[in-house]
């Protein structure tokens, strides 16, 4: 889907209060907004860009996040914007080589997929703000709203919310902005650059390809017969030595033993701030932090999408109840946050250790290699599905 959905002006959006406001129109903000509005809470979209727009991802949507779409009815929003499906994992470092099986995901793209889900939000009921930068919401009312301080067209605006969404993602300075807590930034954090290529490149379709060296590591999927989605993590110190994304993203694949992709060192790039962060506190009055928002930890197999959709499937009830608001509704999103994020983080979290020396992952491809099955229990539960938790 490459139409832009609809939008509401900021003078339209202003001259009224709302139940929700959520800021952000990824994955995690448009399916909260969709939620929230499908409840009957007057909720408003705000995004700073317009659509269709592009994403550093790596385009993996997870077996789990396929199931909790289909859950709530958005199952045909993944694969209206779907490439091919995956099932296996595919490892490379040092020219070791290693194939294990994945539960079954979608490759998407972005666009599309952000695009169709921010008409879903639509149709359920939300109003999309889109080319208006949301700045922060200090500012309160005699505690019954929250106001969110917005510049669009030159002007700053403020618009009344009884409950305020932070989804903006990783980039994103908004919760930040409210509340004077900065995120925790993991010391010597990779970044994440990304890119789209045309390309007939030897990566077979249905595995995700990943090459990891000295340096970072890199993935690679196929979204269509032409196109690849290549997705890297990266040291900040070896990205300034090399100069570019695409320099440094061909040494590992060529270090790995992968095929080369003579398209990526002069595509155009995409790159994040750094990646492993925290947020210690991901709730306070009448505000509620969703997605790579509330933190992030590198995701392997498209885990990362996952965490946005069901943290944001889990907060439109409690937002919805903030109408009338309750200091236990932040501690409630504390505890519901823990449960369904955090404490799902931790496979990714022992992955991303063991990616960062090449001379251990090598040790462990090798490994994996000759005997896949020791690599199953973590590939499955790192998949594993949600059961509803509403």
């Amino acid at each position: 889907m490459n139409a832009a959905p609809a939008t509401l002006s900021i003078d339209r959006a202003d001259e009224r209060s709302w139940d929700v406001v959520v800021v952000g129109a990824g994955p995690a903000g448009s399916v909260a907004a969709g939620q929230c509005a499908r409840s009957g809470a007057r909720t408003l979209l705000i995004d700073k860009a317009s659509f269709p727009r592009t994403k550093v991802c790596g385009g993996c949507l997870g077996h789990a996040a396929i199931g909790l779409l289909d859950q709530i009815g958005l199952g045909p929003c993944a694969r209206r914007a779907e490439g091919f499906t995956y099932d296996r994992l595919h490892l490379a470092c040092r020219g070791l080589h290693a194939r294990l099986p994945v539960a079954p995901g979608i490759v998407v793209d972005r666009g599309a997929f952000d695009g169709a889900l921010a008409h879903a939000a639509i149709d359920s009921g939300a109003m999309l703000l889109c080319g208006a930068v949301a700045l922060d919401s200090r500012c309160e009312h005699d505690g019954e709203y929250r106001f969110v301080r917005v510049r669009a067209n030159g002007h700053e605006h403020r618009i009344a919310a009884r409950c305020v969404i932070a989804a903006d993602g990783l980039a994103g300075r908004f919760m930040t902005a409210s509340t004077e807590e900065p995120m925790t930034i993991r010391p010597a954090s990779r970044i994440g650059a990304g890119t789209v290529v045309d390309s007939s490149a030897a990566y077979e379709p249905g595995v995700i390809h990943m090459a990891v060296g000295r340096g970072g590591y890199v993935g690679v999927v196929r979204v269509s017969e032409r196109r690849l989605i290549v997705a890297t993590s990266l040291d900040a110190a070896r990205l300034r030595a090399l100069g570019h994304p695409g320099a440094l993203a061909r040494l590992l694949l060529d270090s790995a033993g992968l095929p080369p992709i003579n398209e990526i060192e002069h595509a155009k790039w995409k790159g994040t701030p750094g990646l492993t962060r925290r947020r210690r506190q991901v709730a306070a009055r009448r505000l509620l932090a969703i997605g790579d928002t509330s933190g992030y930890i590198e995701p392997i197999t498209g885990e990362g999408m996952t965490w946005a959709i069901a943290s944001a499937i889990a907060v439109a009830p409690i937002a919805v109840q903030a109408a009338e608001w309750d200091i236990r509704l932040a501690a409630r999103w504390r505890r519901d946050h823990a449960r369904i994020v955090r404490a799902r983080q931790w496979p990714c979290r022992l992955v991303r250790i063991a990616l960062k020396s090449d001379l251990f992952c090598a040790a462990v491809v090798g490994v994996l290699g000759a005997s896949p099955w020791v690599g199953r229990p973590l590939v499955s539960r790192i998949s594993r599905p949600y059961s509803a938790f509403q």
